[in-house]
């Protein structure tokens, strides 16, 4: 519940994957919540894994730059991500890339 709710702060943002849809299944002993997020074609990891070179110095420069981005909108909102990582970076249809994973994040409470 503690992922879900820190998604709904970052709805209008692009560079986090959007959650479309909350499904819950109270079917059997245990209820279960199914979230439904936008479809992102790839996974940072799996395109640094399969390049048989280095990236380029304008691409990387793209991706750090959209990173920090996703990183200063939830520090505003004083959220700690705490599992930014290649196969938690997603990219979309456009290129752009989306923060995902937010199982480990927690909003600050030291202020």
């Amino acid at each position: 519940m503690r992922e879900i709710s820190l998604l709904r702060q970052l709805v209008n943002h692009e560079q986090f994957v959007r959650l479309l849809d909350i499904l819950e299944d109270d079917q059997g002993p245990t209820k279960n919540i199914h979230c439904i997020f936008e479809f992102c074609e790839k996974v940072l990891a799996n395109e640094l894994n399969k390049r048989d070179r280095a990236l380029t110095e304008d691409k990387a420069r793209r991706i750090i730059k959209d990173l920090l981005i996703a990183v200063d909108v939830l520090h505003g909102k004083m959220i700690m991500h705490r599992d930014i990582k290649p196969d938690n970076i997603l990219i979309d249809s456009t290129g752009r890339l989306k923060l995902a994973d937010f199982g480990l994040a927690k909003k600050a409470s030291f202020l």
